[in-house]
Parts: structure tokens; C-alpha cells; sequence
């Protein structure tokens, strides 16, 4: 949600929601201070998840704090849509090679420098959202958030990765967890309950598949993330192995915001902040010059 509602917004977002977590007036505030408040918010509001032991993101290597963090994964919700969400056993609370996860959060840790350097102000917004990236063990995904683990990114087998995937999986999962605090502040649903009915479903951006409305909203915010990360500093020519090339997803997700607000002109079932996230989306994404690649290598 960087790119597509700005860098202001996303320090805008955060103040509206911890303003009482913040100890300086706001002409003092530097990053830290939106780091400590988040930090300070979150635990308010997440008293189930370990505490932050740093400002800034935690690559953890502790198999008791993975065990408590990965915690909310194994959660049921009827809004759990694809099999493998359902079947808890396909998750590991923890890895047993412990000297695996030191490689990858080690690498991860290298890759994080490089990539601020090429975006500061996206990376600094990244590090007040992002507390914890631990590196899960998963067949069937890349990656992956919790609404019940705020500041929380986990990540599977990132040692396989390249830099261009693992850029942009970190995108894709911190527009997630900015989405959630986006609904905290403002309803983008207006009845839960009508979400896991699937005759509510529709099209997502990335997956194409019929899918929960919350799936779907989501996808359209992250595809766009996606997709503006890629126009704006990584180029188009981008090698990832976990978002389709760009010609291919900006389509699908400017077919994803028609369905959906197709679908919210029968129904009504998003509340106006849905709709302006999916409008919003869509206007970003005819400016995308799908047409004229950027060789440019992460």
C-alpha cells in the first residue's frame, strides 16, 4: 500500500491508530518513535504473541519465540478457503534443523540491507510494520500472513529463492499486514458472516480462482503493490518465481477490481473504505507501462 496510496499515508495509517502510543509531539517524530508505537500498539492489541526484542525486524532464530509466532497459522477460520489452510497438519510449529534457519535468516539478513538501499523510504515504512520474519516450514506456499499476527511475515525455504522473488514476497506480505491495520482503522467489509458464503466469492488478482471477498481485496492490494514496486524500482523484467510477469498480472487484477465491484453493485457487501481500495488500485494500474520492460536487477 506504499506506492499506492503514498508514503505519508502509511505514517498517517499508523498515527491514527496508535496516536496513544506516541510519547513526542509530532514535529519531534522520527522513525523510531512509529516504530516503538507499533510496537507498543501492537502488543495492546496481541497479548498472545511474544514481545519485540529490537526496533526494527527480528529475523528469528529462537525455536521458542517460531513456536509462539507461528501459533496463529495453526487457528481455524471458515474464511480458510484452500485445503491445505484447513489441514493443520500440512504446518511444522518449528523447524528441526536449527542450523538451517540460522543460514536462512542470515541470508535473508544480507538481502534486507540490499534492498534498503535501493528503496529507503520503502524499507523504513517496512521496518515499522514488520516486527518479526520467521522462516517457516511449508510444501505449499512461499509465504504468508496472520490478521491474528500483526507485524508478523513468515517465509518457506527462502534459500531457494531468488533476490527478485524474495523482494517481492516481502512486499506482497507487508501490504498484507498493512491491510489489516488499514481495517482496523476503517471497516472494508460489512458483514463477516456473508464472507464465507460462496456465492459472495469472486475472482482473485493472483491466483485467479473464485475466492473469499477478503481473499480477493487483499490480492488486488498486493498485486498492485507488486506491480508499482516493479515499475517504480526493481523494473519489469523482474525474474520472481512467485508473481506472474507483469503484462499477465496487471490484467488479471484489473479483471479482478471489475468483478468485484461488479459483484458489489448486486450486493453491497464491502463497506465504502473496500470500495475506494479497489478503485484506488484499478487507477494505479492503467498508468503501468505494461508494455516497456525496465532490465533492472535486485
Amino acid at each position: 500500500m506504499f506506492y499506492a496510496f503514498g508514503e505519508q499515508y502509511a505514517y498517517n495509517l499508523l498515527f491514527t491508530v496508535a496516536k496513544k502510543f506516541f510519547t513526542r509531539t509530532v514535529d519531534e517524530l522520527e522513525l523510531e518513535d512509529f516504530q516503538r508505537a507499533y510496537q507498543g500498539w501492537v502488543a495492546s492489541v496481541q497479548a498472545h504473541l511474544p514481545a519485540t526484542r529490537e526496533l526494527g525486524v527480528e529475523l528469528v532464530c529462537d525455536a521458542e519465540r517460531e513456536a509462539q509466532l507461528i501459533a496463529p497459522l495453526l487457528e481455524p477460520s471458515p474464511l480458510d478457503d484452500r485445503p491445505h489452510y484447513r489441514d493443520l497438519s500440512q504446518f511444522n510449529r518449528v523447524q528441526a534443523d536449527r542450523e538451517q534457519i540460522a543460514r536462512e535468516t542470515s541470508h535473508l539478513a544480507a538481502l534486507l540491507e540490499q534492498f534498503r538501499a535501493k528503496d529507503t523510504s520503502f524499507w523504513e515504512v517496512f521496518s515499522i510494520y514488520v516486527n518479526h520474519v520467521v522462516c517457516a516450514s511449508s510444501k505449499f506456499t512461499s509465504g504468508g500472513t496472520s490478521s491474528q499476527a500483526l507485524g508478523v511475515i513468515y517465509l518457506a525455504n527462502p534459500l531457494t529463492r531468488s533476490a527478485d522473488s524474495l523482494y517481492e514476497l516481502f512486499v506482497h506480505e507487508s501490504t498484507h499486514l498493512m491491510m489489516f491495520v488499514d481495517e482496523r482503522r476503517a471497516r472494508h467489509y460489512r458483514d463477516y458472516r456473508a464472507l464465507a458464503q460462496p456465492e459472495n466469492f469472486s475472482v482473485s488478482a493472483v491466483y485467479e480462482k473464485q475466492r473469499p471477498l477478503d481473499k480477493t481485496l487483499h490480492s488486488i492490494a498486493v498485486a498492485t503493490e507488486v506491480l508499482l514496486h516493479r515499475e517504480h524500482v526493481i523494473g519489469h523484467a523482474s525474474d520472481s518465481s512467485v508473481h506472474p510477469p507483469t503484462p499477465k498480472l496487471t490484467a488479471s487484477t484489473l479483471r479482478a477490481c471489475d468483478a468485484l465491484l461488479e459483484l458489489q453493485a448486486r450486493r453491497q457487501l464491502l463497506a465504502p473504505r473496500g470500495v475506494q481500495i479497489i478503485e484506488t488500485c484499478a487507477a494505479k494500474l492503467h498508468d503501468i507501462n505494461v508494455d516497456a520492460p525496465i532490465a533492472v536487477a535486485v
